[in-house]
Formats: structure tokens, sequence, C-alpha cells
């Protein structure tokens, strides 16, 4: 009976040792994956500056040709219109790239923190299961 008792014993440790693993595997993981969180998160917050520059870039050059009272005729008309057309379709392609680039960092860092959740998941059962084994072997030496 004490053997088998000790042979109980011996194999709850063993199963917490590897739970254990398991619990700082998990939270290594996670840490990883919130470090790449933070990095996207970063990159997001400095391409919407820049986004948001060119867009005020873009409209303050406008503003400043439509203000230009000192100037008048068809040809600050004439150029007015061809420095907005060249504002607009030069800013157009960079304006649909960072709005692409945008959703896909915004999609990339959903999919890491879901996976993130998703080891808490697995931390929580493990932790719940550790538990559980460590009250065994409470019982057992009781």
């Amino acid at each position: 009976m004490a053997q088998s008792s000790q042979a109980d014993v011996d194999s709850t440790r063993s199963e917490i040792s590897s739970t254990n693993a398991r619990i700082t595997e998990c939270q290594s993981q996670k840490d990883m994956l919130q470090a790449k969180v933070d990095r996207l998160k970063e990159a997001k917050t400095q391409l919407v500056q820049q986004k948001d520059q060119v867009w005020s870039d873009k409209y303050g050059t406008s503003s400043d040709i439509a203000c230009a009272e000192a100037w008048k005729g068809t040809k600050k008309d004439t150029y007015q219109a061809l420095a907005e057309d060249s504002l607009i379709s030069g800013y157009g392609p960079y304006y649909d790239e960072t709005d692409q680039a945008l959703d896909e960092l915004n999609n990339e860092i959903i999919r890491l923190e879901n996976e993130m959740y998703d080891q808490d998941g697995v931390i929580g059962w493990l932790r719940s299961h550790l538990n559980s084994l460590f009250h065994s072997l409470e019982n057992l030496l009781n």
C-alpha cells in the first residue's frame, strides 16, 4: 500500500512538473504575441500620423493656391486646376495604399490578440488542472 501511494505521489509530481512547463511555454508564447501586437500598434500609429500629415499638406496647398488673391486671370485658373489635379492624383494612390496597409495592420493585430486570448484559455485550463493536481497530491499525502 505504501509503495502504491509513493508511486501515485511520484506520478502526480511528474504531472505537476509537466503542467508547469506547459504554463511557462504558453506564457512565453503570450508574451511574444503581446510584443508583436505592441510593435504593430506603434506602426499603425505612425502610419495614421503620416496619412494625416499628407492630408493636411494636400488641402493646405490646395487652399493656399485658391487663396492667392493677388494673382488673377486665366493663367492662375489654369495653374490652380493643374496644381489641384496634380495634388489629387499624386496623393490618391498613396491614400489607397495607406488605407489598405491600415486594414492589413488591423487584421493582423486582431488575429494576434485572438491568438493571445486563446493562450489565456490554455493557461487558465492548465492552472485549473495544476490546482487539481496539487489537491490530489495533498490528498495522497494525508
